[in-house]
């Protein structure tokens, strides 16, 4: 039997003008879309996980600022358990160039007239419009468990 584990995962908000940066994901027929970033490996901080996953996804260099917010996706069956910490960073330069996983379909900054339109995971539309919108972050940065 395979042990389970937690997996963290470090994503990053990355702001130019009305936009935000976004990576849609391709599964089969399924499409959706994600903050870049990616798992943290032992031994790694969290910011420098976070330069390394906008690296390779986007070939963008970046600076990571504060946490803003923090959720787990805990599907009913149980068969994952994700920690999703969400930092802001800083473009600090780079040219935009989708990364080379399989299931990297497309990396740009998305209007966020756009965004109410989208599948995201995990499901943070309302969390992330309100953040970029206002700049401030949630009431509770704990958004607690979500799944779609």
């Amino acid at each position: 039997m395979k042990e389970k584990s937690i997996k963290i995962r470090v994503a990053v908000i990355v702001q130019k003008e009305n936009a935000v940066l976004m990576i849609r994901h391709q599964k089969a027929e399924k499409t959706y879309w994600l903050l870049p970033g990616g798992g943290l490996e032992f031994g790694e901080t969290i910011t420098g996980c976070a330069v390394r996953e906008l690296m390779e996804e986007t070939g963008l260099c970046v600076r990571p600022g504060n946490l803003l917010f923090v959720c787990e996706s805990l599907p009913p069956d149980g068969h994952r358990h994700v920690l999703n910490l969400f930092l802001h960073a800083e473009l600090l330069g780079g040219e935009l160039a989708l990364g080379d996983e399989e299931i990297l379909a497309e990396a740009r900054f998305v209007p966020m007239e756009e965004i109410p339109s989208l599948t995201i995971h995990p499901p943070i539309k309302s969390v992330l419009l309100d953040y970029l919108r206002s700049g401030k972050l949630p009431a509770e940065i704990m958004l607690g468990s979500m799944w779609d």
